[in-house]
């Protein structure tokens, strides 16, 4: 029989003239290229086609989604098992031609099967390294990770907070003062409930027009998550009533892709409640970032107490519906940081807080506008860090920061660490977010521009005022809510609950003021 016709399942077509040990290697650098140099084109063409079309098929999707879009669509867990079937299934399509070329070629002295056996190994060993993009173990583990999604915990309630394993980031830290003397505080005053702190009430107030526990928000063509920052302590053990000292919204449109961020302060005082009422009266002044906590103990009022309660809360203050929440605490913050590579932002204006602490016990964080590359812990100081500046100032750097974390999760070089990335967010996170629709928050943090449409911290005076002087020596705050429920029409439209289901409050929205700019050290540093 002409060798040249041999059926391909006997193994080869024997070609004396050119090496097995070259087609081997060129079939290891692409299936059919072994062949092909063999010039056993029919071959060629059928180890290469399957392979090709699969290349061809994601180029395509690259090209038309774009690499963050289709990235997104590998944290779906479904589609993530798929993925490592489909690349164990080509890992073993690539040494059957690598083989198969091997066998076809001249095969020399015995020694020449050390060669197919050690390009298979490395196929072998490639496909089972969780490090490898694109690699069976690679995209196994990774929906592993998405399983684990989330801590199942609110820790606005109580739970377990394991403290995070101390770690070198490798990423140069901004040099800080010396601990203080042996005695001094070790822990910021900002992680402890204030000693005054009074029990919260609830006074008569407005009843709400509508029940926002009841309206679908995904229906409403905006993605709107609510990002929570805990003040959890990092010594581990039971947390009970983790204050959210950070509340931040991300508002995205999914048609224009405006994207817009809006900060609640912590100290919102005073405010109309969604289930009918006002947190707080007459000499009594309990802040907002002690709601969740406080909506356990009122179950008549709040079936679902903790941050669900909270983000009906701040969507029904802002006039939107949030479709999710995620909540971190301080303890995973910096771990998450350093698992990304730490992040670059621009400080526009000086920060000097003497009174600072930092988890290792030094004292005092200063920082001179530029740009800067900071590992957890610094951006940590950056993110909380207000008695050299104020809460507002605090806010605006927190909303940066979301912004380069994104931007350093999207970052190619990361693409072989998404499995630890991904397993370190579910062990700091708690979520509502399914993870079969992980997509979504990551197709929402691609939107997330380093510019967004708008930014809003709602401090006074544009949008909240103080109490009368003398009514109060705390520092709180009461939302101008014509003002608010304006801003909500003027951004989301007959989207806006204010527009369709009537005004939060008993009274009619007013025009939106321009933001007087915020105080500036100068042309911006970056």
């Amino acid at each position: 029989m002409n060798r040249n016709v041999q059926p391909l399942w006997r193994g080869a077509y024997r070609t004396e003239q050119r090496s097995g040990s070259v087609a081997a290697i060129l079939s290891f650098l692409f299936p059919g290229l072994g062949h092909a140099y063999l010039r056993h084109r029919r071959t060629a063409l059928i180890f290469a086609a399957p392979v090709a079309a699969l290349f061809g098929a994601l180029l395509l999707l690259l090209v038309t989604e774009g690499l963050a879009r289709l990235g997104a669509k590998f944290f779906n867990p479904t589609i993530t098992l798929l993925a490592a079937l489909t690349s164990a299934l080509v890992a073993l399509w690539w040494a059957a031609a690598l083989v198969n070329a091997w066998r076809a070629g001249r095969q020399g002295s015995a020694r020449a099967v050390f060669v197919p056996v050690a390009l298979v190994m490395v196929l072998g060993v490639a496909s089972v390294l969780p490090n490898v993009p694109l690699s069976a173990a690679w995209f196994y583990s990774l929906s592993v990770a998405e399983r684990g999604f989330g801590t199942g915990c609110d820790p606005t309630l109580s739970c377990e907070t394991p403290a995070p394993s101390p770690v070198d980031s490798g990423i140069a830290h901004i040099p800080t003062p010396s601990p203080p003397p042996s005695g001094g505080p070790t822990s910021t005053p900002d992680e402890t409930l204030e000693p005054t702190e009074p029990p919260a009430t609830i006074e008569p107030g407005p009843t709400p027009s509508f029940d926002i526990t009841t309206i679908d928000p995904q229906e409403d063509g905006w993605h709107n998550v609510l990002l929570l920052g805990l003040d959890t302590r990092c010594a581990g053990g039971l947390v009970t009533g983790a204050n959210t000292d950070s509340m931040i919204v991300v508002s995205a449109n999914a048609t224009s892709g405006d994207v817009y961020m809006f900060s609640f302060p912590r100290d919102l005082t005073h405010f109309p409640l969604y289930v009918g009422g006002t947190y707080g009266g007459d000499n009594n002044y309990p802040k907002l970032n002690t709601f969740a906590g406080y909506t356990k103990q009122r179950p008549d009022l709040f079936p679902e107490p903790g941050q669900p309660a909270l983000a009906y809360e701040i969507g029904y203050l802002l006039g939107i519906p949030i479709d999710y929440y995620a909540s971190i605490n301080i303890c995973g913050f910096p771990q998450l940081i350093d698992e990304v590579g730490g992040v670059t932002v621009c400080n526009a204006h000086t920060i000097d807080d003497g009174s600072y602490h930092w988890t290792d016990g030094r004292l005092g964080f200063h920082l001179d506008p530029g740009s800067y590359h900071m590992d957890g812990q610094t951006a940590l100081a950056y993110a909380r860090s207000r008695h050299g500046s104020s809460d507002f100032a605090r806010a605006r750097r927190q909303q940066q920061l979301l912004s380069a974390i994104r931007t350093a999760i999207l970052a190619p070089q990361n693409l072989a660490r998404l499995p630890e990335i991904v397993t370190t967010v579910g062990g700091i996170v708690h979520t509502n977010f399914p993870p079969d629709r992980i997509e979504e928050l990551l197709a929402l943090a691609n939107q997330v521009q380093d510019d967004p449409t708008g930014q809003y911290v709602f401090q006074p005076p544009i949008w909240a005022e103080r109490p009368p002087a003398g009514e109060t020596n705390r520092s709180v705050q009461i939302l101008k809510l014509d003002v608010i429920a304006g801003l909500s029409i003027q951004i989301f439209g007959d989207a806006s609950l204010y527009e369709v289901g009537g005004p939060v409050p008993s009274i009619s929205p007013t025009a939106v003021p321009t933001p007087s700019p915020e105080p500036s050290d100068g042309p911006s540093p970056c």
